[in-house]
């Protein structure tokens, strides 16, 4: 017969996964801080070298919406520690800026590429592939909001019967 581990067991490995989900969170935060001002540091460089526009605009959103997504993994851990469930939705908004920072980089080597030569068929392809990433993962978060709806216990649920 096969022996389960005892209640206390459960319990510490519990607690144990919620000090590593707050270790986890704690350093996803500093990380989220340090890309933040490497972002003005970069600005800095950027603006000193005398790059164009287009680049420092480049560095300025690919860094800021790099820091959007860590700061949506810090919300996923602290929602976690709260409700011990783990949400959809933060994944989903993650996977989006992640796939549009991916459009924002092949839109770059797009311009950088000189006049008159031809887009590869792979970049076309991957162009393609991420703006089709984008606008599932938009419909799934729209699905997962509206369906919200439905759970009991949330404002516009179904009615419930007396």
């Amino acid at each position: 017969m096969r022996r389960f581990p005892s209640r206390t067991w459960i319990e510490l490995l519990e607690n144990a996964d919620d000090v590593f989900q707050v270790a986890v969170a704690v350093v996803l935060f500093i990380t989220a801080l340090l890309v933040f001002f490497n972002l003005f540091r970069t600005l800095f460089v950027d603006l000193v070298h005398g790059a164009p526009v287009l680049v420092v605009a480049f560095h300025l959103i690919h860094d800021a919406l790099l820091v959007l997504i860590i700061l949506e993994l810090v919300w996923t851990a602290i929602s976690y520690l709260k409700s011990h469930t783990l949400p959809l939705e933060p994944f989903l908004i993650v996977a989006t800026i992640a796939s549009v920072r991916r459009l924002l980089f092949l839109g770059v080597q797009t311009v950088e590429q000189e006049a008159g030569q031809a887009l590869s068929h792979a970049l076309l392809t991957e162009i393609g592939l991420h703006t089709g990433m984008v606008f599932v993962f938009a419909v799934s978060l729209a699905i997962v909001r509206w369906s919200r709806r439905f759970l009991p216990g949330t404002r516009s649920g179904p009615p419930r019967s007396s």
